[in-house]
């Protein structure tokens, strides 16, 4: 279901994924140990909203996903079922004066079994003829977080760059 209306789009997906003969490491606990095993048949079924607006120099973009499986194998899978369960971002956008803007991302993401975590990260950005110079900082409350259990994510992150645009 989509909903378009001049400066507003919301879209409403809804989706089924099948997989057969999956293959994954799997394990009884978050730390391991982990041994490779064919899980067969999964299916992941899920429901997306995303509305994108924009407001004079002002734009904006929400989504937000549910995703569940239908696994009930008794194991913890590493990649293939380590989907967020829950995962909404907002995204913000302001443009200043001559080629000049701010943005801002925010992310939050909850598995069934771990804690969840919220994410910001920010840019701001001056055009000058075809350069882009700008200052960006991921994960600015430096949330500590794994994606896939044991592998640490990195902290703030804070830089400086130019970017060439013809």
């Amino acid at each position: 279901m989509d909903y378009f209306q001049d400066d507003l789009t919301m879209l409403f997906p809804l989706f089924n994924r099948k997989q057969e003969n999956c293959i994954d490491w799997v394990g009884t606990t978050l730390t391991g140990p982990w041994q490779a095993e064919n899980i067969g048949e999964t299916s992941i079924s899920g429901a997306e909203f995303r509305a994108t607006g924009t407001w004079r120099s002002l734009s904006a973009s929400f989504k937000h996903t549910y995703m569940n499986s239908d696994e009930k194998g008794g194991y913890i899978s590493k990649y293939a079922l380590r989907f967020p369960e829950h995962q909404s971002s907002l995204s913000v956008r302001n443009i200043f004066g001559a080629n000049m803007y701010v943005s801002v991302q925010m992310v939050y993401k909850k598995r069934t079994d771990q804690d969840d975590y919220f994410l910001v990260s920010g840019m701001f950005a001056k055009q000058y003829k075809e350069y882009e110079f700008f200052i960006k900082g991921t994960n600015l409350f430096d949330r500590e977080y794994e994606d896939i259990p044991g592998i640490p994510q990195p902290g703030r992150w804070l830089g400086i760059g130019c970017a060439w645009k013809q």
